[in-house]
């Protein structure tokens, strides 16, 4: 019989390996990346002449799971199975033999991303001659290997270039490119260019500082306060504004002397709020300031003399026909004498925030966006930055939610996302991220939660496939009838596949319908009896959706029948409800309905951080572990019960280049290192589809694959 190759080629299937349990040793897990290749390779790689073994062998990729993925790392390992009727020779990835410690029936290598788009083609060849080989591989590498920009936002309309942050980047506007400069740079709050003097100024938590237009790098430093600053200069003197938390600074890079322009100490008139923008239009200062007044909140537009340093009401932006409620951000033209700016209105509701202009001749506001007219960005823009091209007579919008730039015609008020989607087709995850992620088994996607504390929308629910990384919206202002959100905080999934919902601005439990994403109250304090609901921050549901666990605030742990909507304190961290170690608060909590028991995080702010296990009959408490106990205790807020593990997971609080993993029978805490540790990630919740493990990261908001064994991460949603 004449000997030939034959080829097959096989989709992308999944197969993932659990997490291999903790032990002695270093709590420390750091990625194993070694070489590591078996001995049964093969024979001596020679072809028998008289084979007759013409059944091909096959091969299947673990991870990453996607065909086509991103990923922030220069390296990624790529692991996956192979299996013969008879013996394996090798599993190849552009050539290179792959790693194994069991004949190939497991294999890995780690590759390089050296590109934006890089392409593996995985073989493997039998030693009857037989070889089987996969479509190619495709990982794409994310914009200077980075987390986009989703910051403060400054433009050099002569060289068609934006910078942006927080990490220093530039943004080409011929290709609308993200390219982050390199090096140990400052984390940058807000930005400011002066154009005739081409000088880069920016603040940071700590300082004012020049940055190098070319590098990013620090030119000058200057250790002044910029608590929640807001920055811009003066092109005709050259002076640095910038807000510190009310306060109106003035910096002179002539002379490197700073002072006070308008504060609690200098001027007259209200005090402005911390949060306040200030801007700059023909060596006149302005300033916008959000204030409560009867619980409503409005924005005020103050021009400040910048002698005296008072404070004059310029205009009160709620009482006028576009009802201004809160200025998201503002840039004044630097040609005209228009200041522009994002807000939102009473009138928009459902958190659309619109782009308006005032025009500083006559006082009148005109409105160039409606956000409610445009559904793939409604509610983008909640945290944005502005600014204005002088040259093209445009405007730049860059979201923090999503790290989308959109480019606005002044003129027209026509807008365009800009900049390339990463993975997934649908709208952009936007809003404040929050804990709520599950996994819908029925749907068979995942579901997160994105909340505004300032929309009337008070929060969105949407689903993300974890075949195709795209997205679609369930719930929200523009979808689903009834009640709305206020203030949604956390979600959990029945298994048949309602959504229910804390909402610590209603005060209540909302049950959202999936398929039509409609809202009804299931339990509140006009639902039910006996304990009253307050600010109820997290919600655990068992499968047939008839009982939930509710933090009710912070410390209590309430049982909530919800087919009555009736409450009962199941403990409060005290003697009074239980026995066992008191607690001041809670900040998540997982629960085990299979067995009773709750799983408890104690709020960091308590001073003890522990995790307790609560009886879910009686109340009674223990403590696990806590950080009196051991060193190794995770800075977090949240965690995720890995029922299939019988573990629990710690996302870090803020970028970290790990995790941590805590096994209920082991009653042991492991810190799990990912691999490339030069890339941290800002995860703020975890989730698991079957053998999959996913992550909900922030800003900007995306969606995680990470190989529990290697601990590898690919982006599968941006």
């Amino acid at each position: 019989m004449k000997l030939g190759k034959l080829f097959s080629f096989a989709a992308l299937s999944f197969v993932l390996a659990a997490c291999s349990g903790g032990g002695g040793g270093s709590n420390l897990e750091v990625p194993d990346d070694s070489a590591a290749l078996g001995a049964g390779a093969g024979a001596d790689g020679e072809v028998d002449s008289v084979n007759t073994d013409e059944i091909p062998p096959e091969v299947s990729i673990t991870f990453p799971s996607f065909q086509d993925t991103w990923t922030y790392q220069r390296e990624v390992i790529l692991r996956g199975t192979a299996s013969d009727d008879l013996q394996i020779k090798g599993v190849y990835i552009n050539g290179v033999l792959t790693e194994t410690t069991d004949n190939f029936s497991n294999w890995k290598l780690k590759v390089n991303v050296d590109k934006p788009t890089a392409e593996f083609v995985v073989k493997v060849l039998d030693t009857g001659g037989n070889e089987t080989t996969l479509q190619p591989l495709r990982i794409n590498a994310h914009d200077g290997f980075a987390r986009r920009a989703y910051g403060a936002l400054a433009i050099d309309s002569k060289n068609s270039r934006l910078f942006a942050g927080p990490h220093p980047t530039k943004i080409q506007l011929s290709n609308f490119s993200f390219n982050r400069f390199e090096g140990d740079l400052p984390l940058i709050t807000a930005m400011t260019i002066d154009e005739v003097r081409n000088k880069w100024y920016v603040t940071t938590s700590e300082y004012l500082a020049e940055l190098s237009l070319d590098t990013g790098g620090i030119l000058e430093k200057y250790e002044v306060e910029t608590e929640f600053a807001s920055i811009d200069v003066d092109e005709i003197s050259g002076k640095v504004y910038w807000n510190n938390s009310g306060k109106i600074e003035v910096l002179d890079p002539i002379t490197g002397v700073f002072s006070s322009v308008s504060g609690a100490n200098k001027g007259e008139g209200p005090e402005l709020e911390f949060d306040t923008k200030v801007v700059i239009n023909n060596q006149n200062m302005y300033a916008f300031s959000d204030t409560a007044v009867w619980g409503q909140i409005q924005s005020f537009l103050y021009m400040i003399d910048l002698n005296s340093g008072d404070r004059n009401l310029y205009k009160n932006l709620y009482d006028t026909p576009e009802k201004i409620t809160r200025v998201r951000a503002a840039v004044s033209h630097p040609n005209k004498p228009i200041l522009y700016f994002l807000a939102s209105s009473e009138l928009s509701g459902d958190g659309a925030e619109n782009l308006y202009g005032l025009n500083l001749n006559d006082n009148n506001i005109f409105k160039i966006i409606d956000m409610g007219d445009i559904g793939f960005i409604s509610a983008d823009f909640g945290l944005a930055s502005l600014q204005v091209d002088r040259v093209n007579d445009t405007a730049y919008i860059l979201s923090q939610a999503s790290g989308q730039l959109y480019k606005v015609i002044l003129n027209t008020g026509s807008i365009t996302q800009v900049s390339r989607n990463f993975r997934g087709k649908g709208p952009s995850l936007t809003g404040f991220s929050v804990l709520g992620f599950e996994y819908d088994v029925i749907n068979n996607y995942l579901v997160t939660l994105t909340s505004s504390v300032w929309s009337d929308g008070g929060g969105k629910i949407m689903s993300i496939d974890i075949n195709s990384g795209d997205r679609k919206v369930i719930s929200g202002p523009d979808h689903g009838l009834g009640v709305k959100f206020s203030h949604a905080n956390d979600l959990s999934i029945s298994q048949q596949g309602n959504i229910f919902v804390a909402d610590s601005g209603g005060n209540d439990i909302k049950v959202v319908n999936a398929q039509t994403g409609d809202r009804a109250i299931s339990a509140g304090n006009d639902i039910g009896c006996c304990t009253l609901l307050e600010y109820p921050s997290d919600v655990e549901v068992d499968a047939q959706g008839t009982t939930a666990v509710i933090i009710n605030p912070w410390k209590q742990l309430l049982k909530v029948d919800l087919s009555t909507g009736n409450r009962t304190i199941l403990t409060d961290g005290t003697e009074e409800h239980g026995t066992g170690p008191t607690w001041d608060g809670l900040s998540d909590i997982e629960v085990d309905f299979d067995k009773a028991i709750v799983y408890a995080l104690g709020f960091p702010r308590s001073g003890v951080r522990a995790i307790y296990e609560v009886s879910l009959d009686t109340g009674d408490r223990k403590i696990l572990h806590s950080s009196e106990s051991s060193l190794n205790f995770p800075n977090s807020t949240s965690m995720f019960f890995d029922s299939q593990e019988g573990s629990l997971l710690f996302p870090t609080w803020g970028e970290s280049a790990s995790y941590f993993e805590f096994d209920l029978e082991e009653k042991q805490m492991k810190e799990k290192q990912y691999f490339g540790n030069e890339t941290k990630y800002r995860i703020t919740a975890f989730a698991k589809a079957g053998n999959r493990l996913f992550a909900k990261l922030s800003d900007p908001n995306s969606v995680a694959e990470i190989d529990p064994q290697t601990r590898s991460v690919v982006i599968i949603s941006e």
